[in-house]
């Protein structure tokens, strides 16, 4: 009874939400609306499909990709203004990638464009900011990134 019950929570635990909300909403579906389905008989883990990570086009110049983190706040601006057609009425920073660090230590950009690399961004929106908005936005992503040598 026990080996039982922990082969069916680790098969549950192998397949993932989506794959046991399917199976969940077909037998209910197949059982009329006050049957409950029987969770224990889900897809095998080889049976499920494999949920594939949720990705944003925040690409770095090496190519890379990052999964979009939900946690990160977005900085709301106190004066939101538009350029180039887009309203800019928030900025999500997110820490530097190694190359843009590597890049600044060597002199080829700028701690500013860094600062708009990371929020995703023209180096011109953050050119336009007002000084209040400014000062929290650079706040921010120098928290973000390492210690520079600021003279």
């Amino acid at each position: 009874m026990v080996d039982d019950r922990d082969e069916t929570f680790a098969r549950l635990r192998a397949t993932p939400f989506d794959a046991l909300r399917a199976v969940s909403d077909a037998r209910t579906a197949d059982a009329g609306e006050g049957t409950p389905p029987d969770p224990t008989t889900a897809l095998s883990p080889s049976q499920a499909p494999l949920a594939q990570p949720a990705t944003t086009p925040e690409t770095v110049r090496s190519g890379a990709v990052y999964d979009a983190v939900p946690t990160d706040p977005a900085f709301p601006l106190r004066h939101p203004f538009s350029i180039d057609g887009v309203r800019i009425d928030r900025l999500l920073f997110r820490p530097p990638a190694f190359e843009d660090v590597e890049a600044v230590m060597r002199g080829e950009i700028t701690e500013l464009e860094m600062h708009a690399r990371m929020a995703d961004v023209p180096i011109g929106v953050l050119r336009a900011l007002r000084w209040v908005d400014s000062e929290i936005a650079f706040f921010i992503a120098r928290s973000l990134a390492p210690e520079f040598d600021r003279r």
